[in-house]
């Protein structure tokens, strides 16, 4: 008879967190926190297929002292296999075996699963088959592990096992899938979110015992001695650690005979001659001296010339690409062609790239075309092999949208009350902690709160990616991505960071793309033959333009916040643009810094220092901080910070809001400010800047790199705004506006545009002559609605050949092209001909086509809207105040957009146009900003928080608005203060009318013949 006792301590062998998705109902350092309040000895986390929430599991371990196992649990045929690492080795054999498949077979899991390594266990979910029982006997000495929530089977349970032949060893495990008892109801609607199923429709489950107990528990469920001691030895024998998870560099770069330092100077010598034709400074020298030398005392060659490899391979591609963000702090990134900015002229700060004092690795990115992009990444792929590489997860937690969503379905809350609050959710992140007396609801903000923050499904980061010398799939288990040709390692940014594993993010960015294209149209018709770093530097025109917020389009400075920035800032040379590009942020915007610095830059206000140890800091920006650099300086000068909490300081302004502990930092910083003699009110905006970097803010080096694209867009819309449209038009998505508002801002600019041609468009959008010699922007058949690519290449290769084939395409593409292509008295006929007929001629015939009247001007507009999202025709403003207007202010007392800076300050105005951009910033305080278009320009909208909520319903349900307000002005810059929203009369309410979200008037349906009634 086997005997109880509950002094031994307790090992757990089998627990899951919420990284088991959907099923799990604890963070894993709650599962850990737990395990210690409850004196276990050690806690296996074994997640299902994978190693997902190890890291985190194994930094709260190390901060409490416990010892952790690494496990995950697999399943193989119809029963779990519970795989624990003994050591490296065993580590690593699970990562290989995961990374086959993650319901591998029996014959691989006996390749991968040796005893010497690995603890095998089998949980079956009941009596164990005699299928389960052979896998005993064939993975000797694999354990069974039972459990006791199955209560109607306890008896015959413990029958059973008394019976168990002597030589399969048995463990105990509570199989806990949350920490504490009150996460069943949790685990419950889990369940039924990933059942897809209502909680009522969820079987009653004996898992609301599947929780962490406590060591007297042991006793009242009668736990043989010889279990816990067997757990004890099975824990015991599992010493892996992720500390001793290594990473090496790769190496395929290196030429036969040279080592990695050699081949580093090499390059940076060659570097030198290239960025430096006149020779380079002495600073220049002994920078990069000191870089190579700090390098090599870290060992970082390996991965600088992986990084080199890359960008070399784009360049030999012509792709365009250019690194961001601290690498630019870099000479030695400058001198690889990396990054475009010379740190030293920029006086950057190379240590907060890479510091002895950290110990971190270095993080590079860089941005590539967008379009071109997955080029590189393959490239990567192929020359590394996927055993070696892939992309870094994200994982895509649950917010408070999206769990409301999920658990309000699982409880059957209404659609209706689901959409209303996820209407308050997207303003009101605090919606779940507030109160209500409807149970239902309280109970539904409960649960959702609850699973806030747990992973819903493995996501793969935007562009970072390891790349290893040996095998990465013996680092982390490697699976599919979503998308075709990628795989993903199964952890985040932030846990290969804890590993000090060392990613390269490998970007994509539209604007590179448009430079790109720009470049290429310059070559190919003659204008110049430049490149990204030929742009001519301090040009006049470039910044005239910049000045009067003329930047539709381009990069970083056509927002309305930072078209309304530019005229007050004036940028006259390059480090102004830096500094636009990085004062409208949450950083200097909440901290108070942006009002200052303009009006010491206007000469309102003398330049003063708080103390004499900031000049030196802050002198570039007037004695105001700006970037994150700042901050870290001022920490380390003159409140006392050593490089290490200074780095601390950067790394939670980095993380934005997932830090937390942001708040204390600012605190901390103000406090010792004032203590130094800074005054207190300058130490208090400090205390709010650095919050606001919590929100978002830039580093001067990442505001340079992406200053100087700002730059390169801007000459090239002021040079050749014809080729900046076209470029800008074949890279779209990209920036701010939709192509319509485009199209109408260079328009307004005198861009002639011309409409798709069945002759003359390509699939891209292309330059025309015109016979007056003015270069112009003819349509491609890509901005046709519903167009095919494949289609459209077909059909220019038959046009080619002089015998164009309409019968490539189908019947609703065909319709799509009537609209497009034809105009006026055409459309009619030839779109019910392609609807109705096979003809495959160019021509339509005016015999057999029915006689049709032609449509209005209106109607015409509409049709432009729904086959090719935009209008050449009168403006749709210009239009409706013409013909259909409908409101009780007559037309005639409009005030046009053009004409709005003739107006006097505070002057009560009435303006109309289309509704193009809603915003509310969180650093706004419930402040709405709104733009309108009309047929002359942009209308810059505030709204107070108590203004747009009375009118909210109107805003949000019409395309165009006509508003009252005040003019206000500052310098040339000019805003309406909204205090009124007017409605259309209801005879014509509808033609002002969203449809589907759209920023247009409601559209007729496409298979729809009503609107073409003669």
């Amino acid at each position: 008879m086997r005997s109880f006792n509950n002094t031994i301590p307790y090992a757990e062998l089998c627990s899951k967190s919420c990284f088991s998705f959907l099923v799990g109902a604890s963070q894993p350092a709650e599962m850990i926190q737990r395990a210690k309040e409850l004196n276990y000895r050690s806690l296996a986390l074994c997640d299902r297929g994978g190693f997902y929430g190890m890291v985190r599991a194994y930094d709260k371990a190390k901060e409490l002292g416990l010892h952790f196992i690494v496990g995950s649990e697999i399943q193989v045929a119809n029963f779990s296999l519970i795989l624990l690492a003994k050591d490296f080795r065993g580590y690593k054999n699970i990562c290989r075996l995961i990374s086959l498949s993650s319901t591998p077979s029996l014959s691989q899991v006996m390749e991968w699963v040796h005893p010497q390594h690995t603890q095998c266990l089998l949980a079956p979910r009941d009596f164990p088959s005699q299928s389960e029982l052979q896998i005993l006997r064939d993975l000797q000495p694999t354990q069974l592990v039972t459990k006791r929530f199955q209560v109607d089977a306890d008896y015959k349970m413990k029958k059973w096992l008394e019976n168990l032949p002597k030589e399969i060893p048995l463990a105990w495990t509570w199989d806990a899938f949350f920490h504490e008892k009150n996460r069943f109801e949790v685990f419950q609607v889990l369940q039924a979110i990933r059942e897809n199923k209502k909680l009522s429709e969820i079987l009653p489950s004996f898992n609301a015992e599947a929780y962490l107990k406590n060591l007297q528990d042991l006793k009242r469920y009668q736990v043989p001695r010889e279990y816990l001691l067997h757990n004890l030895k099975i824990a015991e024998s599992c010493q892996f650690s992720p500390s001793e998870i290594r990473y090496h560099y790769p190496q395929e770069w290196l030429p036969a005979g040279k080592k990695a330092p050699e081949f580093l100077r090499e390059l940076c010598q060659l570097g030198l001659q290239q960025r430096y034709s006149n020779g380079a400074s002495s600073k220049v020298l002994a920078q990069l001296e000191y870089e190579l030398k700090l390098i090599r005392e870290l060992q970082y060659e390996d991965y600088f010339l992986t990084v080199w490899d890359i960008v070399a391979f784009a360049r030999s591609k012509k792709i365009l690409c250019q690194g961001r963000g601290s690498a630019a702090n870099s000479i030695v990134c400058y001198l690889l062609e990396v990054t475009s900015i010379d740190p030293v002229q920029m006086n950057l700060l190379f240590e907060r790239f890479i510091s002895k004092e950290r110990d971190e690795a270095p993080d590079i990115d860089v941005d590539f075309e967008h379009e071109r992009r997955e080029e590189v990444i393959q490239y990567v792929y192929q020359k590394y092999g996927r055993h070696r590489a892939g992309m870094v997860a994200t994982l895509i937690t649950y917010r408070t949208r999206s769990a409301l969503r999920d658990v309000g379905k699982a409880l059957g809350v209404g659609d209706d009350v689901l959409e209303l609050l996820s209407k308050r959710s997207r303003w009101r992140e605090a919606v779940l902690d507030q109160s209500t007396e409807d149970r239902s609801l309280a109970r539904l903000f409960r649960l959702a709160k609850a699973i806030k923050g747990f992973p819903r499904h493995l996501g793969q980061h935007t562009g970072g990616m390891i790349i290893c010398q040996d095998r990465l799939d013996e680092i982390s288990p490697i699976q599919p991505a979503r998308m075709e040709n990628r795989s993903v390692v199964q952890w985040d940014k932030y846990d290969i960071e804890k590993l000090g594993l060392l990613k390269i993010d490998l970007l994509a960015l539209g604007m590179l793309s448009c430079l790109r294209k720009s470049f290429d149209l310059l070559r190919e018709h003659g204008f110049a033959d430049l490149e990204l770093h030929q742009i001519p530097h301090d040009d006049s025109k470039t910044y005239d333009m910049i000045q009067t917020s003329r930047t539709m389009g381009v990069f970083q400075i056509e927002s309305r916040a930072q078209m309304s920035m530019l005229p007050r800032l004036r940028p006259r040379n390059f480090y102004d643009l830096v500094v636009e590009v990085a004062i409208v942020r949450p950083g200097p915007i909440q901290g108070g810094m942006v009002h200052p610095y303009l009006r010491r830059r206007m000469g309102l206000e003398k330049v003063e220092y708080a103390h004499p140890l900031l000049k030196p800091i802050l002198e570039k920006t007037l004695g105001i901080p700006i970037f994150q650099e700042q901050v870290m300086k001022m920490a380390i000068e003159v409140a006392g910070y050593s490089p290490g909490e200074a780095d601390e300081l950067r790394r939670a302004m980095g993380a934005w809001k997932k830090s937390g502990n942001l708040e204390s930092f600012a605190e901390d910083i103000c406090q010792r400010l004032v203590t130094k003699g800074i005054a207190e009110d300058f130490s208090k905006r400090i205390c709010q800047q650095i919050l606001g970097f919590g929100e978002y803010g830039f580093p001067e080096s990442h505001a340079a790199s992406f200053a100087l694209l700002t730059y390169a867009s801007a000459y090239l819309k002021a040079h050749y705004p014809a080729v900046f449209l076209c470029a800008l038009l074949n890279s779209m998505p990209l920036g701010f506006y939709s192509r319509h508002v485009l199209l109408s801002s260079f328009r307004q600019e005198n861009i002639a545009i011309l409409p798709v041609n069945l002759e003359l468009s390509l699939w891209e959008h292309r330059l025309e002559q015109l016979k007056s010699q003015q270069w112009a922007v003819r349509l491609g058949f890509r901005s046709v609605r519903g167009l095919k690519k494949e289609n459209v290449e077909a059909f220019i290769e038959s046009r080619k050949k002089k015998d164009p084939n309409l019968l490539i395409f189908n019947v609703d593409e065909r319709a799509a092209l009537a609209i497009a292509c034809y105009d006026d008295e055409e459309r009619r006929p030839v779109y019910w001909q392609a609807l109705e007929s096979q003809k495959d001629s160019l021509k339509y015939s005016r015999a057999k086509a029915p006689r049709f009247s032609v449509a209005n001007p209106l109607e015409q507009m509409m049709l432009d809207f729904e086959f090719i999202e935009s209008t050449l025709r009168e403006h749709p403003v210009s239009l409706i105040k013409k013909s259909y207007w409908s409101y009780a202010i007559p037309s005639s007392k409009l005030c046009a957009a053009k004409d709005l800076s003739l107006r006097r300050n505070n002057e009560n105005v009435y303006v109309f146009g289309s509704l193009e951009v809603v915003q509310s910033p969180p650093t706004a305080k419930g402040m709405f900003f709104i733009t309108l278009q009309d047929e002359t320009g942009f209308l810059n909208l505030v709204l107070k928080p108590a203004v747009y909520q009375k009118f909210k319903e109107l805003i949000q349900s019409q395309a165009y608005l006509l508003v009252g307000g005040k003019r206000q002005a500052v310098q040339d810059y000019s805003s309406i203060l909204v205090h009124q929203v007017m409605a259309p009369l209801a005879n014509r309410a509808k033609l002002y009318q969203l449809k589907d979200s759209a920023k247009k008037p409601s559209m007729p349906d496409r298979f729809s013949l009503k609107w073409m009634d003669a």
